[in-house]
């Protein structure tokens, strides 16, 4: 049994010039992002405990990234149907793409006033606060039969 997942961090800003709240994710679908929250222990709230992330929306969806929006810690998403995130600036000719296929879940964070931001796609998350901590059962487990092969791959494009 075994979850994966990624912590990349990427500098923001990204260009001379501009500032963290210049900077925008613009997910490749139509998404309502539900922030699931996290307890003081670092486990997966409630399904009660769920808040709406003010996004744009349209074709694709568009978080522009401000500082409080991780005054209370990570953004986590599950089932997305997004499979392609950009971190980008109309002020900055510099920005990145992430390619995540194949991941349930996605993180989104950043320390208190910090100049970065995880994008985080994730296989497994953290147990729920109401599991039954029985490991074959968590949420996201993947279990491996002897002489069987899994893969995932995330890919980061800059430019």
């Amino acid at each position: 049994y075994f979850s994966v997942g990624g912590h990349p961090a990427f500098n923001v800003p990204l260009a001379a010039g501009t500032h963290y709240e210049d900077y925008r994710l613009v997910f490749d679908q139509p998404e309502k992002l539900l922030r699931w929250l996290l307890t003081p222990g670092g486990l997966i709230g409630s399904a009660s405990g769920r808040r709406e992330v003010p996004v744009q929306s349209g074709a694709e969806t568009v978080l522009p990234l401000t500082k409080e929006l991780f005054s209370e810690d990570a953004l986590v998403f599950k089932h997305l149907s997004s499979t392609r995130v950009r971190l980008e600036s109309e002020k900055a000719p510099n920005g990145l793409e992430m390619t995540f296929k194949g991941f349930p879940y996605f993180g989104v964070w950043a320390a208190k006033n910090a100049d970065f931001v995880c994008l985080e796609p994730w296989c497994g998350i953290a147990d729920a606060e109401d599991a039954n901590r029985q490991l074959a059962e968590k949420e996201g487990i993947v279990k491996l039969e002897p002489n069987n092969e899994w893969s995932r791959q995330w890919q980061a494009r800059f430019w």
